[in-house]
């Protein structure tokens, strides 16, 4: 629960942030007068596009590669810094989904801490401020510069505004320095739908099933698109695809920075409905960051994680979801399991719907720091921090310094869980997160949509009037 000294809550009347004049005034105003603001309003409303506008020397941070990037592409003389260490660049390593952690920046962390560097700045926006978590378990080394750079801006005084649409990773935060000191929560409401259904799909991350999924859903008129953490299956999908005349496009991180055979360039043509004759996008986790498909054909979108969900969370869905901004597709996301160990350790857990327990959270963080002196002392080889809680991992540090604690990773890792638990045990709440009417879980690929199945009642109803007119000598 966001905790702030004031909290607003209002609706939005326009269809942007910078049409409504009330909520363009209390924003602003909001900004003026407090040190640290949080901005909670829906995808698709432009947060982005808004916090540009405010009349102050600002300065861009956020936790990935891709948001930093549409910064710098969308608006001229803009300071931006991204969430990468000197050390990050130089090592280019890839996150989990293939997205590179290096890059030519306009502004780095070395100078953006610097005190020369903030007394030019008036306000420091933190965009998609949710990826601090997300990222906690793969990339800290970006959060903590993201991190370092509020605790300076905060010190020097500056103004710190916050921008997130889903807000519900931002319990896994509440305790860090910053949270505790903000000023005013200001929530924007809108109803909006973005998918007309969705269909949770056991074992949507086996490669076969997605390409049976996309080539039955394929009509030679739409367009369709697939978040995909696995750069190496968007391709051999993409290639499977291609050999059912269904042309396919793949593109991981790299290739999109990289413009590898003119790929970004391909992109940005498909956010316009220009699909130069291509049926299906398949991309890695990049394409939830920035990207918006104003194609008014797109009926079908897939997000697909692994079914312990180790490569995403509802709060990517969500994200992702919201990326057709013309259309209404059919979403299908993949349903999660549950392992064994992690239903040992919901024992442990008293309330329902599942909180963090300050008595767990301090024994697993006593477990974390004793294997980490443990693997110091030379006493343990390894660590494998995808099988213990709250332990991040730094590649490019010398064996003492390699891993660490945060309370940050612990507590996305058991959000993750406990998130698990609600969707498998309670559709409301997938609902009312996803913003859908109708959900539908389905076992196999076979099993008919309510749109495939409305199609069929169609046909019939066709077949019917045709018998009908024969009989009587109309046609």
């Amino acid at each position: 629960m966001i905790k702030a000294k004031k909290e607003i809550v209002m609706d939005l009347k326009g269809k942007y942030l910078k049409e409504d004049e009330k909520v363009n005034e209390v924003l602003s105003n909001a900004v003026r007068d407090n040190q640290i603001t949080l901005i909670v309003s829906p995808q698709g409303t432009g947060k982005s596009e808004w916090v540009k506008s405010l009349p102050y020397n600002k300065a861009f941070v956020s936790p990935t590669i891709s948001t930093a990037n549409q910064i710098e592409n969308d608006v001229e003389n803009i300071s931006v810094a991204r969430g990468c260490s000197f050390l990050t660049f130089e090592m280019t390593l890839s996150d989990a989904f293939g997205t590179p952690l290096y890059g030519n920046v306009s502004i780095t962390f070395g100078s953006a801490q610097s005190v020369k560097y903030i007394e030019d700045v008036d306000v420091l926006v933190v965009d998609e401020i949710h990826k601090l978590v997300q990222y906690s378990t793969f990339g800290y080394s970006n959060c903590q510069s993201v991190l370092n750079a509020i605790s300076q801006f905060y010190d020097q005084g500056k103004k710190i505004v916050l921008l997130t649409a889903p807000p519900t990773l931002l319990d896994c935060i509440q305790h860090l320095d910053f949270m505790e000191k903000l000023d005013t929560y200001i929530k924007i409401c809108k109803d909006k739908e973005y998918v007309s259904e969705c269909i949770m799909l056991k074992n949507l991350f086996n490669r076969q099933k997605m390409i049976n999924l996309i080539q039955r859903n394929s009509t030679g008129d739409n367009f369709q698109i697939a978040l995909y953490n696995d750069t190496k299956a968007i391709k051999d999908i993409a290639e499977n695809l291609n050999e059912y005349n269904i042309k396919a496009l793949s593109v991981n991180g790299l290739e999109y920075k990289e413009n590898t055979n003119h790929k970004k360039e391909l992109i940005e043509d498909i956010k316009k409905g220009n699909y130069h004759g291509y049926d299906a996008l398949l991309c890695t986790s990049w394409v939830d960051v920035g990207l918006n498909f104003l194609g008014t054909n797109i009926t079908h979108m897939y997000c697909v994680f692994d079914n312990n969900y180790d490569t995403g969370d509802l709060t990517l869905i969500e994200q992702f979801m919201a990326r057709s901004r013309r259309s209404k597709p059919i979403l299908y996301i993949s349903k999660p399991t549950i392992s064994k160990e992690e239903q040992k350790l919901l024992e442990h857990f008293t309330d329902k719907p599942i909180k963090f327990e300050k008595e767990i959270l301090q024994h697993q963080k006593e477990v974390a720091n004793t294997l980490i002196e443990e693997y110091k002392q030379g006493y343990i080889k390894d660590i494998d921090t995808k099988q213990v809680y709250g332990i991040y991992k730094l590649d490019y540090e010398k064996r003492e310094e390699k891993y660490h604690f945060s309370d940050i990773t612990l507590k996305y890792q058991l959000f993750r869980i406990f998130e698990k638990w609600e969707i498998l045990n309670d559709f409301s709440y997938l609902k009312q997160r996803l913003k859908v009417q109708r959900l539908v879980e389905r076992n196999d690929t076979n099993e008919l949509s309510t749109v495939e199945i409305q199609k069929l009642k169609d046909v019939l109803e066709k077949m019917k009037t045709n018998i009908f007119l024969k009989k009587n000598g109309a046609i």
